[in-house]
């Protein structure tokens, strides 16, 4: 059995850091809210000092995958392969 992935968003505007947990989320939903929350910061301003983080960990607490957007699309991407 595949263990459950706990979600949480790092979003940071100017130097004021928020962390909002989507504990309850599959990984789609969770990315959908990460990019729509990115989209916004953009059409806040010229994207300068934002950032949204999605990170994804396991059970155990350790952070398995962490999905970075920018202007509503995904900038970048880091995945652990192996966690069980």
């Amino acid at each position: 059995m595949t263990e459950q992935m706990r979600y949480r968003i790092e979003h940071s505007v100017e130097g004021r850091e928020q962390v909002i947990p989507l504990d309850d989320l599959d990984v789609k939903k969770a990315r959908s809210r990460a990019r729509s929350l990115s989209k916004q910061d953009d059409q806040l301003g010229n994207g300068l000092g934002h950032s949204v983080y999605l990170i994804g960990q396991d059970e155990s607490g350790t952070d398995q995958e962490q999905y970075i957007y920018n202007g509503g699309s995904l900038a970048d991407k880091d995945l652990v392969k192996d966690w069980k």
